[in-house]
């Protein structure tokens, strides 16, 4: 569960994420959300969620004290435009690619990278940032000694943007990340994904096996650089 707060010392307004009380005594969940508040420690970015602390009440409930974000989903931007512009999508998914590098340099892969997982907020000068969320799945790729959660043979991920080898079950490194990128950079400029089926799992097998259709076929009306279509 995620609160919108205010620090008593000095009135900034936060966002407090709590498990909830019912997951108390689930070990994994639990651990999942240490492992997130883990994850998001080292991650100093403008484009990521930035965690202030992490802790347990004295009930032992663990929470995340993050920075709280007025904006819209990227999700919800897409479903109200249609598509991006192109001006406004590149200044966004530089902005993305920045965050995603940063967290991969410190050695965390987000494994659910998806539109709902990316915040655009308004700066003071009206510019677009955007910020990744939600790294309830990340995973530490450079650490030998980190229980992972999801081991090899478990599939997580979001259908529509999930690496194939994710669909398969194997471990995700940050290509993984990359890949689900190009389904969402795919979706911001044509407005659908590269691959959608009935089910999650004919739409997991198309990106086995499926090859996605050009941007400029899938939205011929729309004038795409040369370059960005290929």
């Amino acid at each position: 569960m995620i609160f919108k707060a205010r620090r008593k010392e000095n009135q900034e307004i936060i966002a407090l994420k709590v498990l909830h009380t019912h997951l108390l005594s689930d070990t994994e969940s639990k651990k999942r959300f240490e492992q997130e508040a883990a994850a998001c420690k080292d991650l100093k970015h403008r484009n990521l969620i930035n965690v202030f602390e992490f802790g347990f009440s004295k009930h032992g409930q663990p929470y995340m004290i993050m920075e709280y974000l007025e904006g819209k989903p990227l999700a919800d931007v897409i479903e109200e435009k249609g598509r991006l512009e192109i001006r406004g999508f590149i200044n966004i998914f530089t902005q993305i690619c920045d965050g995603l590098q940063h967290a991969h340099l410190k050695g965390v892969v987000h494994r659910d990278v998806k539109p709902s997982n990316v915040m655009i907020v308004k700066a003071e000068s009206g510019t677009d940032i955007a910020k990744v969320l939600d790294f309830g799945i990340a995973k530490r790729h450079m650490e030998s000694n980190h229980e992972d959660l999801t081991p090899t043979g478990n599939v997580l991920g979001s259908p529509a943007y999930i690496a194939p080898e994710q669909c398969a079950g194997s471990e995700a490194d940050p290509r993984s990340d990359i890949y689900s990128l190009g389904c969402v950079l795919f979706e911001s400029l044509t407005g659908v994904p590269p691959f959608a089926a009935r089910t999650a799992f004919e739409t997991m097998n198309l990106h086995l096996t499926g090859l996605p259709e050009k941007l400029s076929k899938v939205r011929p009306e729309v004038k795409l650089p040369k370059q960005l279509d290929s």
